[in-house]
């Protein structure tokens, strides 16, 4: 699927066995709050599925303090493996052309994904507002903590 004015990526996304294949361009709602956005799955070294990254393109501030540009899950039977952290390095060349830098959000309490973004060399921008304050902004998300990515796209790695 192809979205007016998103392009999808001209060069193969991959790093340290990771290859990210897009699975759709995301036209956004902008009625509903919904950015436009790039969803890749990410696939390992043996050609299997084992999660999904996103790349939201546009700034709305539940984005910027909450959801943030970039999202990722790996299925529960391939984690511990660093496939998020192997999928945003892979994701940085293209970050770093369409964006520059991106927001990085993560629940207090996850740390592997916390493990993740340090890993990234991300810079921590502090806490979101308590959700409760601003319910319109944070629709239902939990505290977050908040960083901001930018990666090199000279940098092969991402860092």
């Amino acid at each position: 699927m192809t979205v007016p004015g998103l392009l999808p990526p001209r060069y193969l996304l991959t790093h340290a066995g990771v290859t990210l294949r897009l699975e759709c361009i995301f036209p956004g709602d902008e009625r509903k709050g919904l950015v436009p956005a790039y969803h890749f799955r990410i696939i390992n070294e043996a050609d299997e599925d084992v999660g999904n990254i996103s790349f939201r393109v546009d700034d709305t501030p539940h984005l910027i303090h909450f959801a943030g540009h970039i999202g990722y899950a790996v299925d529960p039977l391939h984690r511990g493996r660093h496939y998020a952290l192997r999928a945003c390095r892979a994701l940085a060349p293209f970050v770093a052309e369409i964006k520059g830098s991106a927001i990085i959000t993560a629940d207090t309490d996850n740390t592997p994904s916390l493990r993740t973004i340090e890993r990234l060399g991300c810079q921590y921008l502090g806490n979101s507002p308590d959700p409760a304050s601003v319910p319109k902004i944070s629709r239902g998300c939990p505290l977050k903590r908040r960083y901001r990515w930018t990666p090199r796209p000279d940098d092969p790695a991402g860092a």
